[in-house]
Order: C-alpha cells, then structure tokens, then sequence
C-alpha cells in the first residue's frame, strides 16, 4: 500500500506549530483496476507528494525569512540605543 501524508495547516503560526492536522492518504487496492486507473492513482498521489514536499519547503523558507526579520528587528533597536 502507498502511502503519503498531506498537513492541513492553520493561520498565523509557523513551521510544526502551524501545522492543525495530519490527513492520511492511502492508496486503495490496485488489483484488478485497468490500467489507465493505476496509472492515474499512482500520478495524483506523486503530486500530492511533491506539493506536500513544496509546502514543508515553503514553511522552512517562511521560518528563515521570520527570523531575519526578527534579527534585523534586534540590530534596528541596539543601533537606536546606541544613538546611531
């Protein structure tokens, strides 16, 4: 049985924390089908893959650019303290 794993994600948070749910994507038995069916089972469940594997990039991408932001946020301050 393939399987593969598509996160259902929330609003506002970001990596793990952001991350509601996990839904479970199975792909039924194969036996007997045509194969033209076989074929597109195992085409959608590819994609389902690699834009789950999109999103978990997205979300590292996201996570590094938020934490830029909060660095520069932090230089941007002891600059301001130090009158510069």
């Amino acid at each position: 049985m393939i399987s593969a794993k598509a996160h259902v994600t929330g609003s506002g948070d970001t990596g793990a924390h952001r991350r509601k749910g996990v839904l479970d994507l199975h792909c039924p038995r194969i036996d007997g089908l045509p194969v033209e069916t076989v074929h597109l089972l195992h085409h959608s469940l590819t994609q389902l893959v690699v834009l789950r594997r999109s999103l978990e990039h997205s979300d590292t991408q996201l996570e590094r650019a938020r934490h830029a932001v909060l660095e520069s946020r932090a230089l941007l301050a002891r600059l301001r303290e130090q009158g510069l």
